[in-house]
């Protein structure tokens, strides 16, 4: 009952102290914001899906690179047009994300060493030339965010949706270069889609909301979880790596004038 009471004071708190946050500012809108992000990612790159079913017959992903789910950092930054009911703009954003594992040694009939093939990879045994798969995703897209309630009443809760235009930049290195495929032809290059996304921010200026006024550029700042749906599979090109995901973002960001 005292944890009950404690969260209840807190959260009551937070109300006031945005309510009085948000009529010391008025109804003054940001101009631009920026986003620091650090999410999951995964692409679907290297499943096959058996026929008529959701399940995963082989996964190349996973053979490669094992269980290893490293993060995907970004940066992000909006411009708000229309300070009305919410605000809308664009935003760009840049990111990077890298997985490493270890090469794969195939054997023939007789034992010994020949190059894997994509059906032979399975059977192969980890090798001792270390390998790694680095992504630059990049996007250019639209944000609304739905701040009516902050501005009016202080609720220090802001939901929000984006969709975008994706570009992932890629490459495969081995031993600390380029790899190539069995074509001869450097693993490297780029594959196109889409995103779409919706996630709620908390306003963290109650905390103390006359240190966040200090600055004549400085709004706001918040804490945001996001939920992503990535379509990035060339729009169809069974020739580029397949960089769809579903993510989860969590990350902060910060408003100006």
């Amino acid at each position: 009952m005292r944890t009950l009471g404690l969260l209840s004071t807190v959260v009551a708190l937070s109300l006031v102290s945005a309510g009085a946050r948000a009529q010391e500012k008025g109804t003054q809108p940001a101009s631009w914001g920026l986003e620091l992000r650090l999410g999951s990612y995964r692409p679907y790159f290297g499943d096959q899906i058996i026929p008529n079913t959701d399940k995963t017959e082989r996964d190349y992903f996973r053979t490669y690179f094992g269980k290893e789910k490293p993060l995907l950092v970004a940066i992000e930054v909006e411009r708000y047009f229309t300070p009305f009911i919410g605000l809308l703009g664009v935003y760009g954003r840049f990111g990077h994300w890298k997985v490493t594992g270890k090469s794969r040694v195939c054997h023939d009939t007789g034992g010994a060493t020949v190059d894997c093939t994509p059906e032979t990879v399975f059977d192969s045994t980890p090798g001792n030339t270390p390998t790694a798969m680095e992504v630059v995703p990049l996007s250019v897209g639209a944000v609304y965010r739905f701040d009516w309630f902050f501005k009016e009443f202080g609720v220090p809760l802001t939901p929000y949706g984006k969709v975008a235009l994706d570009y992932y930049l890629w490459w495969f290195q081995s031993a600390g270069k380029t790899a190539q495929f069995q074509t001869g032809k450097d693993a490297k290059g780029g594959t196109a889609g889409y995103e779409a996304a919706g996630g709620i921010a908390f306003n963290l200026d109650w905390i103390d909301p006359r240190g966040s006024n200090k600055s004549a550029v400085f709004l706001n700042s918040a804490f945001f979880v996001e939920y992503n749906k990535v379509w990035a599979d060339g729009f169809g090109d069974k020739s580029k790596p397949d960089m769809s995901a579903t993510q989860l973002t969590f990350g902060l960001t910060f408003d100006f004038k």
